[in-house]
């Protein structure tokens, strides 16, 4: 920051370059032209993704196209999919569940903010619910419990909280699977 004579003992903030990004670039320039172009294409291409056989399933999540895929197209990368297991495990406890056990443990039938009651968004923190300045606050349980599972429906879960603890370090994945089998009961 430049010292600026002003008011508070010679020191002021600097005044903006006349190139300052606070406006509009007129003309746009090329990279950006193609950029956008790019963007535009990319958003047109049809919705993929939720499901690994590329099926949606009607009700299971309101759907709207977000230009993310997870699934690379190009580059080095190319034909790398990311999220298989999880998508693919969490759809099959989904399934098994009966339509009953659905509706209690789908919270929400979206996850866009609009859709959401308003207690639980909040522009700042998103759908957190336990952040800054909510120290102390209870989070009341939600959902469907493990234990009202049937033991099939049990194992599937167990088959998907598995899916994300086989991320840590070998044997400590184990630890905590261990942890979460002795919690099942109350979660």
């Amino acid at each position: 920051m430049a010292i600026v004579a002003g008011r508070y003992g010679g020191y002021s903030v600097r005044p903006p370059r006349p190139d300052s990004a606070s406006r509009m670039v007129d003309p746009i320039p090329e990279g950006w032209k193609n950029t956008c172009a790019r963007a535009e294409r990319t958003l047109a291409e049809p919705f993929r993704g939720v499901t690994t056989d590329g099926q949606v399933v009607p009700g299971l999540f309101a759907l709207q196209q977000t230009g993310i895929s997870t699934r690379a197209d190009r580059g080095p990368y190319a034909g790398l999919r990311e999220f298989d297991a999880e998508q693919r495990n969490g759809l099959e406890l989904i399934r098994a569940l009966s339509r009953a056990q659905q509706e209690q443990a789908i919270l929400f039938t979206s996850i866009i903010s609009t859709d959401l009651p308003p207690e639980r968004y909040t522009p700042p923190d998103g759908c957190q619910q336990s952040v800054s300045f909510k120290d102390n606050v209870v989070i009341p349980y939600e959902g469907i419990r493990a234990d009202a599972l049937p033991p099939g429906q049990r194992s599937l879960l167990l088959s998907l909280l598995q899916t994300y603890t086989s991320h840590l370090r070998p044997g400590h994945d184990q630890v905590w699977m261990e942890e979460i089998k002795q919690h099942l009961a109350e979660t």
